[in-house]
């Protein structure tokens, strides 16, 4: 491939004129595009040392602050061929450069091969995927002028929820967990309200997959960590007072926490609580105030009662009588309680009948 007639100095580092530039015209697209196709070549050379260095000079004009988004949209466009063919290699280490270009570019096309990944055969490159979206998804909501579309960030966040919901390998789960709280902490109105949007999948996603681990209960806890920092950034999301969740949100909130509490009652009757029950005792108590303040903010958003009363399983749980915390548990989450039809749970939704 043949460079454009500039000075090789110009390629070896963009200028900052470019870098800053509040709209790209020719001289700068050529500029671009010079410095692309000098270093885009050493990502597939086969050579680490080269492929790194290659790497890094290509994400270098995104990293620290001053760029442009007209740059970045430029800057995305011309790299956007790489970055899609880097994607789609058979070689790990040159995938793995076409994501981290693609995290950081943070626009519609990369964002796109970045979802498409989440799909991938190998886990690996799942739970890389996963952690770039997260960072594409923390570059749109800070950005002055959003670097994806509203639409776009919706289904980077539903295609992160499933990851939650079925993913086999608890740290794709885990990864996904942790991007989708860039979205649960964004601000209401960033991206035409992907924060609630990101709520709501994410409680619906970890219900799912708490009520599908009760039928695989196992000794490890790896489940309950993932599930804990997923009731945490929905407890945070719904409780916030100067946000409205809207009712399928808090309803999300209500059904995480009772999945939540479910799925620990179903570890004790499965006899799988050891001495230490300090994490149990966490997501207790994360899965009791998320399934309160969910029940406070869809009271709030139909003008339902209000008069919630507060859970103290966790009490319970940590008592001298550990029975009384299923008699608790089954009196809050069992067929019989009035909620459930109120809010459009089915009867055996938590416990069945």
């Amino acid at each position: 491939m043949s460079l454009p007639a500039i000075g090789a100095a110009q390629v070896d580092a963009l200028p900052s004129g470019v870098v800053r530039a509040a709209s790209i015209g020719p001289s700068e697209q050529t500029q671009i595009d010079a410095y692309v196709a000098k270093y885009a070549p050493g990502l597939t050379s086969g050579d680490p040392d080269e492929m790194r260095r290659s790497r890094d000079l290509l994400l270098s004009p995104l990293k620290g602050e001053g760029f442009t988004f007209a740059f970045r949209r430029a800057y995305g466009g011309a790299l956007w061929p790489t970055i899609e063919s880097l994607v789609a290699s058979d070689n790990p280490f040159e995938q793995l450069a076409g994501m981290r270009l693609a995290g950081r570019v943070a626009t519609e096309q990369p964002t796109g091969a970045l979802i498409n990944l989440l799909e991938s055969e190998d886990a690996g490159v799942r739970v890389f995927a996963a952690g770039r979206l997260g960072l594409v998804l923390e570059t749109a909501i800070s950005s002055s002028t959003p670097t994806i579309s509203p639409d776009t960030a919706a289904r980077a966040v539903r295609g992160l929820a499933e990851r939650v919901r079925a993913d086999e390998e608890i740290r794709v789960a885990d990864a996904s967990v942790r991007s989708l709280g860039e979205a649960t902490g964004a601000s209401p109105r960033a991206l035409d309200g992907v924060r609630d949007i990101a709520t709501r999948e994410l409680g619906d996603a970890i219900g799912d997959r708490l009520r599908a681990a009760r039928e695989r209960l196992s000794q490890g806890q790896e489940e309950m960590l993932v599930a804990l920092r997923a009731l945490g950034l929905v407890r945070i999301a719904v409780a916030d007072a100067n946000a409205r969740p809207s009712a399928e949100t808090a309803k999300a909130a209500v059904g995480a926490g009772g999945d939540a509490i479910a799925y620990i009652l179903a570890r004790f009757d499965a006899d799988l609580i050891g001495e230490d029950k300090s994490v149990e005792v966490r997501l207790l108590q994360a899965a009791q105030t998320t399934f309160y303040f969910g029940r406070q903010r869809y009271a709030e958003v139909t003008n339902g009662d209000r008069n919630i009363p507060t859970p103290t399983l966790d009490k319970a749980f940590e008592g001298p009588r550990p029975r009384d915390f299923r008699i608790q548990a089954t009196g809050l989450l069992g067929p019989s309680a009035t909620w459930l039809g109120e809010l459009g749970f089915k009867p055996d939704r938590f416990i069945g009948s």
